[in-house]
């Protein structure tokens, strides 16, 4: 709020990109009294989480009501989403991120699908409900596009303006890929691990997703021996493709049903990880199971 203070005397546009740690767990720190107070159950585990929730509300709350204050809450764009699934479990109270499978850390539904919420009451006068295929990549250009600012066209990310306004109904992205460490760390799944989290986070393996139109095909790498207790064997690297609109609890594998689709993703991801860079300090080895062999850096 200070910034956007001296922006305002500046009489200059401002951007401000603010990551609660509320509610992101470990919760260890109790929340104050003034949030905390407002629950009452016998779980302390559970009146924290919600007493963090409640502090993100009411701090997004005190920051809109700053802009009315200032005159600027209607021509102001909020964003609001997450970096990642939820780490259900442990001690989030979360019960899971139904109805897709896995959490926080895994390359499942679970851990990548999230909201995205754009709110400018001068901006969008009819809101909806979108179910474009859009990655946080996305908001950058958007709100430079909203401030009549020009953004690169070589970059990723691409501008949601034209959707918020109703303007266009054409795909943001043909796809969009992700990739690197598969952990069950993170969220009720560690349960199934022999070792502690940390431990169990490096002997991860890698995976990728490539999700494209109503499919997402999968591939996660080798599987170490004595790293979960439902494969105390470990297991070999495997594919997995699925229809996310109709099974979003990814029930019904399709690979074989349809090979056509499995090809075209599957060629997505080879050339699309041709330039992907390998880890910066651990995990080259599993990087190396998951990339195509004419990468650049492999060849080095």
């Amino acid at each position: 709020m200070d910034f956007i203070e001296e922006s305002i005397e500046k009489e200059k546009p401002f951007y401000v990109q603010l990551h609660f740690h509320a509610v992101h767990a470990p919760l260890d720190p109790k929340a104050p009294e003034q949030y905390y107070n407002k629950f009452d159950s016998e779980s302390f585990i559970l009146n924290n989480f919600y007493a963090h929730v409640f502090a993100v509300d009411e701090n997004v709350r005190r920051l809109e009501n700053y802009l009315k204050e200032k005159g600027l809450a209607e021509n102001t764009i909020m964003v609001f989403t997450s970096d990642n699934g939820g780490s259900i479990g442990g001690r989030s109270t979360m019960p899971g991120n139904a109805p897709y499978r896995g959490h926080k850390g895994m390359y499942l539904l679970g851990g990548i699908k999230v909201p995205l919420f754009f709110y400018w009451p001068k901006g969008v006068s009819n809101p909806v409900r979108n179910t474009q295929l859009v990655s946080a990549l996305d908001i950058l250009p958007t709100v430079l596009d909203a401030s009549g600012l020009e953004y690169p066209e070589n970059i990723d990310g691409k501008s949601l303006l034209p959707y918020l306004k109703n303007k266009s109904n054409k795909p943001v992205h043909d796809y969009l890929t992700w990739s690197g460490i598969h952990a069950r760390a993170w969220g009720f799944m560690s349960r199934s691990a022999f070792n502690p989290p940390l431990k169990s986070r490096e002997m991860a393996p890698y995976a990728w997703v490539v999700v494209k139109d109503n499919y997402a095909l999968r591939f996660i790498s080798e599987t170490k021996e004595g790293l979960y207790k439902d494969i105390p064997d470990g297991k070999s690297g495997f594919y997995e493709m699925y229809n996310i609109n109709s099974d979003p609890g990814e029930e019904i594998e399709l690979i074989a049903e349809k090979p056509g689709v499995f090809s075209e993703l599957k060629a997505i991801w080879e050339n699309e990880a041709k330039d992907f860079p390998p880890p910066f300090k651990k995990g080259k080895d599993k990087w190396e199971q998951i990339i195509p062999k004419d990468n650049k850096y492999l060849k080095n």
